[in-house]
């Protein structure tokens, strides 16, 4: 795999470096069937020239990591997310260092977050459901698209209308002004029965 970190918001040449082996390891309340899915991505690098603090933020600036897989052409863009700085630590065994890192996917960041424009004024009016799942997934600052599928395997297809529909039924946006973005995704995904989550380098709606 070839990993990239970055500043958010940088532009110019990468850090990378090239790992064999990742752990992609499911975070939060993923023992639910629907709903948001939050994955954190475990990386573990032997190297006698970087450190756990070449990974820390720096003036508040955010870094985040791309992974790319690169054993077939052409390469595929398959993680984007956070480093997360509590969670790194350096380990020392027969005389090697092995740096451990953690990153999340940017869906637990939004937690926090409220749902409203840049100025922090919350959203009104109608709006399309899929328009509010991508403000909500904007939010992360990851930039992939967002497919949604509607799973033809399922028995049920009671809500196959539904799901097909999400890009032009609209809700009234008030009806959010109490909640976070996260809280927000979630409760679209569990009503819909479907799952929210980042995956092969796109966000992912699936019921």
């Amino acid at each position: 795999f070839l990993l990239q970190w970055q500043f958010e918001g940088f532009s110019g040449t990468s850090t990378e470096i090239k790992v064999n082996t990742v752990t992609l390891k499911d975070n939060g309340q993923n023992d639910e069937p629907y709903g948001v899915k939050m994955q954190r991505l475990e990386v573990q690098i032997v190297s006698d020239l970087l450190r756990a603090a070449d990974f820390l933020k720096e003036d508040e600036r955010a870094i985040k990591l791309l992974m790319f897989d690169e054993t077939a052409p052409p390469t595929v863009q398959i993680f984007e997310g956070y480093v997360i700085g509590e969670d790194m630590k350096d380990e020392y065994q027969d005389g090697i260092r092995t740096i451990q890192i953690q990153h999340t996917d940017g869906l637990e960041l939004l937690k926090n977050t409220p749902y409203a424009d840049a100025t922090g004024t919350r959203y009104k009016g109608a709006e399309t459901i899929v328009r509010i799942l991508g403000k909500c997934l904007e939010k992360t600052g990851i930039e992939l698209d967002l497919s949604v599928v509607f799973d033809t395997k399922r028995d049920s297809q009671s809500l196959s209308g539904t799901v097909a529909s999400l890009g032009t039924n609209k809700l009234n946006q008030r009806k959010f002004n109490e909640m976070t973005c996260f809280e927000i995704l979630n409760e679209i995904a569990t009503t819909l029965n479907s799952q929210l989550f980042q995956e092969d380098g796109k966000w992912w709606f699936i019921h």
